[in-house]
């Protein structure tokens, strides 16, 4: 590849969000989440877990879920995830 052709490309990608504001969501199919940039675990059952990222809560729903790792901002779900939904905050 050209380096003219990776410059072109490099330009035309948008910027990834900064962690330190805003959090970052990886999935790895229907089966795993890690979640970068989080203040915490609202709710944990084995159906549904709530995690608190700064300016939402992101809800995670299925079965079999566990919280695979928890460290100081990254907390990893696993099980089979049915469906993910950011809620507002209350104020």
């Amino acid at each position: 590849m050209s380096r003219q052709y990776t410059k072109e490309i490099k330009q035309r990608m948008p910027t990834l969000p900064n962690p330190r504001f805003e959090p970052l969501i990886e999935l790895i199919s229907n089966r795993e989440a890690v979640i970068e940039g989080s203040k915490g675990i609202v709710e944990y059952s084995d159906t549904l877990i709530d995690i608190n990222c700064k300016c939402f809560i992101l809800r995670f729903e299925g079965f079999n879920l566990t919280i695979k790792s928890l460290a100081a901002e990254c907390i990893s779900v696993s099980g089979n995830i049915t469906q993910i939904s950011f809620l507002q905050c209350e104020v």
